[in-house]
């Protein structure tokens, strides 16, 4: 049987609302995480490594044959729990098995065209659970691809919501409702036998998810656990280390070019100085016009090759609009006392920067006393300028795009980039690939 090559219409992700979590303090919690004495389980780090062999023949062999090949076996099953008997169509499940169910299982399975050669992989672990079983069937060697086909089946079912880690999942949940440990509706019998051809996908496939997760709570997963641990950490110390994320971002229409933010910063400078009515300070003109200079800066830096796309990019894009939403909250107020308070904390923050590195033996590179100086000094000496702490109009980010009516903006641009700015863990994650 050839890779399948064509995936079916995946459902949308769906992660709720931010209005659906709970606030207590300065943390949102989600509804699950409310609910007392609830015992997670990790399909990562626990059940994916227990069903590789589902995944292993969902990845790699055609999907419709392969689902076929998994519903033989629940088909062979049908009623045959009976009560202190543990059926789960798992490595370790098998392994625990009565030898005849064990047997029967993996002889539907390897007796299906091309399904061994699917299965190679497995032999590369020694501890498999209940390789004793496996082995006779898959033979006693590997290829030399055997790793790196593992790691594309891992890749493709790592994310529990996948096409093909759903599939995986799907084969279990069928198993058990086949050997009748499990009860559901008739609607959902007829989408689990049907899969994936009854029933509105959209909604089948979650049910399916739900369905995978919920195990029995008296059940001693212990083995499974150690499976799981041994099979991460083979995975590390024999394969190399791939990307996180195939791409962090989807590349723009290029609607600008840098000569053309030149060209247009260029025509700022000259309107700045025809519109200047006075060579001295001025604080609605000068912040008007620098703020726009400002960003046109950072935009005609972005331009260069790979920057738009990389951490700076994002440091960029946050520090554009950021500068768009302080000149739109000064401009609606338009308020002499605001674009004062505005002018006059940057110049206290140049003081502060000033003080700082007086006090340094070696000074950074990237700033001088003197600039510093200069820009704390433009007005006032620096004896007679406070330094406010806090932000200039005493309000954050949020609240000033709030009133402006930019917080849809806000919504869609800052949270991601805030996170680079202040290197959080996801922002370290998604970029050191």
């Amino acid at each position: 049987m050839g890779k399948k090559h064509r995936k079916a219409p995946k459902e949308p992700r769906k992660h709720g609302t931010v209005g659906e979590h709970v606030q207590a303090g300065k943390t949102l919690h989600p509804g699950f995480a409310r609910i007392e004495r609830v015992q997670p389980s990790s399909w990562i780090n626990s059940r994916l490594p227990d069903q590789i062999f589902s995944a292993l023949i969902i990845t790699r062999l055609d999907r419709p044959y392969a689902l076929e090949v998994l519903r033989k076996v629940a088909h062979s099953f049908q009623g045959e729990f009976k009560n202190g008997q543990d059926l789960d169509l798992t490595l370790t499940g098998i392994a625990s098995m009565p030898e005849r169910s064990a047997e029967r299982i993996i002889d539907i399975i390897c007796s299906a065209p091309g399904v061994i050669e699917a299965l190679e992989p497995l032999l590369l672990f020694d501890d498999l659970p209940g390789r004793e079983r496996w082995a006779p069937r898959l033979g006693i060697g590997v290829g030399i691809d055997a790793w790196s086909e593992l790691a594309s089946t891992v890749a493709q079912v790592l994310w529990h919501q996948s096409q093909e880690a759903t599939d995986t999942r799907w084969a279990r949940v069928l198993f058990r409702v086949a050997t009748g440990q499990y009860v559901v509706p008739e609607e959902h019998f007829r989408w689990l036998t049907g899969y994936p051809n009854d029933g509105d996908q959209t909604r089948v496939r979650p049910s399916i998810r739900a369905s995978e997760i919920a195990e029995s709570p008296m059940h001693d997963y212990a083995a499974r656990n150690l499976w799981a641990t041994s099979f991460w950490l083979q995975c590390l110390n024999k394969t190399s280390c791939g990307p996180f994320v195939k791409s962090a971002f989807r590349v723009p229409r290029v609607v600008t070019t840098r000569a053309h933010a030149q060209r247009v910063l260029k025509e700022l400078s000259e309107a700045a100085v025809s519109t200047a009515s006075t060579s001295g300070h001025d604080a609605r003109h000068g912040a008007a016009f620098g703020l726009v200079a400002y960003a046109l800066n950072i935009l005609i830096e972005l331009f260069g090759i790979g920057v738009a796309q990389g951490v700076l990019g994002r440091l960029g894009l946050r520090a554009v609009f950021e500068s768009f939403v302080t000149l739109a909250h000064l401009a609606d107020k338009d308020d002499l006392a605001l674009w004062e308070g505005f002018r006059e904390y940057g110049q206290g923050q140049a003081k502060l920067a000033m003080l700082k590195v007086d006090d340094f033996v070696d000074p950074p590179l990237f700033v001088t006393t003197e600039v510093l100086e200069e820009l704390a000094s433009e007005d006032k000496a620096p004896y007679f300028l406070s330094i406010n702490l806090g932000h200039w109009a005493n309000k954050d980010l949020r609240k000033l795009s709030e009133a402006v009516g930019h917080k849809e903006e806000y919504d869609r641009l800052y949270p991601w980039t805030s996170a680079f700015v202040h290197g959080n863990w996801a922002a370290v994650r998604g970029s050191s690939t």
